[in-house]
């Protein structure tokens, strides 16, 4: 900041206000740069420190003043005498750092009677001019001498109130309201104008995500050419070949990984010349995947933080370079003008890829499961009108005990995995409707996936596994579409990922030792859950409920007799139940009291 706004762009001293709603970083913000410029900067401090009513104001509850006790004009008052004080105070640095410059003062007192008085956005905005009347021309003024710029989650008012809302150890429901008004009001003053910056704190690059979410190496194209260049005393890396920039970018790539072993990906950022690039993917081959992120002018102006002209310069530079042409040799080209959540799941495929091998799986008839006869019935019917000419369906597995050899007739469930797109759940929803006297009282427990869903990896940690048994061909499906292929997630996501069920089952447990009469049967299901999970750390896969619970009895050296009598008695489930439990306990760290 301090080399882009200079007494050549902006007078010194000057005021730069920070504005945003809750959780964005303001403060944080102001702290770094304070201790960052040094003598060159100081931090106003909170605004409490301008009038002396807030000591009382906090002494009695702050919170209950601002939204019950104090008068709305009270509030007003308060805030505004704070805000004209600070802009009063006199500093001595060439540049003062405000948390919270004027037009929040506007929208923080709108929210709060749009809070206090139920009043929508357009009127509390009205409501707030009225009460900021007698004060209009000092914070007019004082307005004039902020540089302001606002920090936001993202564009979404309601999205942004969730995000802010989420830092928060506990959220009563007036200040949830309060934080939606206010993102509203927010949202209403960068709409006319009030802020010359806003920044979107939300808006993370794709080689970020790809860093936090995948554990790719996040590296710069600037850093590796300017590496390499360092090292073979090349002065300026920029103005050489595109075959030997591309040589430099490979040379430091290589001594990267090399010195980051562990690290099997990298994601590389800026790659804006087009020759030197077309040289990398002939040099690196089906290593380099190359993604090319497409988004309207429009779309890029509204999300840059220095506006469209600056949008306008880049691209002039970028097209100099051939940077548009790298759309023609590029592996991946993602449309980015939607919603973040679209981009991130392009990003899960592209990461997905290569991490998880495409299987295409065996079947296996339907009498082979050992399933009852009716079951038997039900399934192959249910095939036989799921998959003919125009199959509505791409796989069908049955899943848990019922694929094991193990199912028992009136404790077990029928589950049953299906992938299929949407468009065939009105013809589903029919079909099992029709059929569904013929389970005979069994409960089925359907789930549909899309092939899209499994690519991009957008599956709970139990689909998940079921996916990893279909690809290592533990789990083989009663039927898949021809030339289908399944991600094959790798063991070791498997396991990680199933940390979160553990967690759950643990919960669970507590949940049902903690009713009057417990239900005998989920207890032991997730009991025998959470000895799965355990055995799956340690590299042992027990897909059977009983053999699970008795080789982790076993391996603590426990009596292993209450797991046969937990189907039935309460007292053996229970204890069998608080016994798994408590293994998965000693794995915590223990407490200091």
């Amino acid at each position: 900041m301090s080399s882009q706004y200079t007494s050549e762009t902006y007078p010194l001293p000057m005021s730069v206000a920070f504005s945003g709603p809750d959780n964005t970083g303001k403060t944080k913000q102001i702290g770094i740069l304070a201790r960052r410029m040094g003598p060159a900067a100081t931090s106003a401090g909170p605004l409490d420190r301008y009038d002396p009513r807030w000591a009382t104001i906090k002494a009695d509850g702050m919170a209950r003043w601002w939204f019950e006790t104090g008068p709305v004009e009270e509030v007003a008052d308060v805030l505004a005498t704070s805000y004209l004080e600070r802009s009063r105070h006199p500093f001595s640095a060439p540049v003062r750092l405000l948390d919270r410059g004027i037009p929040m003062l506007e929208a923080t007192v709108a929210a709060t009677v749009a809070v206090r008085e139920n009043l929508g956005t357009t009127h509390a905005a009205d409501r707030v001019r009225l009460l900021l009347a007698p004060y209009e021309a000092d914070l007019r003024a004082a307005e004039e001498d902020e540089y302001a710029l606002v920090l936001l989650h993202c564009d979404d008012p309601e999205e942004g109130a969730r995000r802010s809302l989420a830092h928060e150890v506990t959220v009563t429901d007036t200040y949830a309201a309060y934080q939606r008004h206010l993102h509203e009001q927010i949202n209403r003053l960068v709409a006319e104008g009030r802020f010359p910056m806003s920044i979107r704190i939300g808006d993370r690059p794709a080689g970020e995500y790809l860093r936090t979410h995948h554990g790719h190496a996040r590296l710069k194209i600037g850093y590796l050419i300017e590496d390499a260049a360092g090292r073979a005393v090349i002065p300026d890396p920029y103005r050489v070949g595109p075959i030997v920039q591309a040589e430099l970018i490979v040379d430091a790539l290589d001594r990267f990984c090399q010195a980051h072993h562990f690290l099997d990906s990298v994601s590389i950022e800026s790659l804006h010349d087009f020759d030197s690039t077309a040289e990398l993917a002939r040099m690196l081959g089906s290593q380099l995947t190359i993604a090319y992120l497409d988004a309207s002018e429009t779309t890029r102006a509204r999300r840059s933080t220095a506006g469209a002209q600056d949008v306008a310069d880049r691209d002039l530079a970028k097209s100099a370079r051939g940077a548009d042409k790298i759309v023609s040799i590029a592996h991946e080209v993602i449309g980015n003008d939607g919603p973040r959540l679209r981009l991130e799941r392009r990003l899960d495929r592209i990461a997905l890829d290569r991490r998880w091998p495409e299987h295409q799986p065996s079947t296996m008839p339907v009498n082979a499961l050992g399933l009852p006869v009716r079951l038997e019935s039900y399934l192959a019917e249910f095939l036989d009108r799921t998959t003919g000419l125009r199959p509505l369906i791409d796989l069908l597995a049955v899943t848990g005990s019922g694929a094991r050899g193990k199912y028992q007739h009136g404790w077990s469930d029928l589950d049953v995995l299906v992938v299929a797109d949407t468009s065939s759940l009105d013809e589903m929803r029919q079909i099992l409707a029709e059929l569904e006297a013929g389970l005979g009282g069994v409960k089925l427990g359907l789930t549909v996936l899309t092939r899209a869903e499994c690519r991009a990896g957008a599956v709970t940690s139990r689909l998940l596994h079921v996916l990893a048994l279909i690809g290592s061909g533990a789990l083989v499906p009663l039927w898949s579409s021809p030339g289908l292929a399944l991600p094959a997630p790798d063991a070791a996501t498997d396991i990680a990922v199933s940390l979160r069920d553990g967690i759950q089952a643990a919960i669970d447990i507590r949940r049902q030792l903690l009713k009057g009469a417990p239900d005998l049967r989920d207890l032991y299901k997730v009991t025998a859950l959470l000895a799965k999970i355990q055995l799956r750390f340690s590299g042992i896969e027990c897909p059977s409920d009983s053999d699970a619970l008795t080789v982790l009895l076993d391996a603590k050296r426990q009596d292993t007799s209450a797991v046969a009598a937990a189907r039935t008695e309460r007292p053996a489930a229970e204890a069998l139940a608080r016994l798994v439990l408590q293994t998965w306990l000693d794995t915590l760290p223990g407490e200091t009291r």
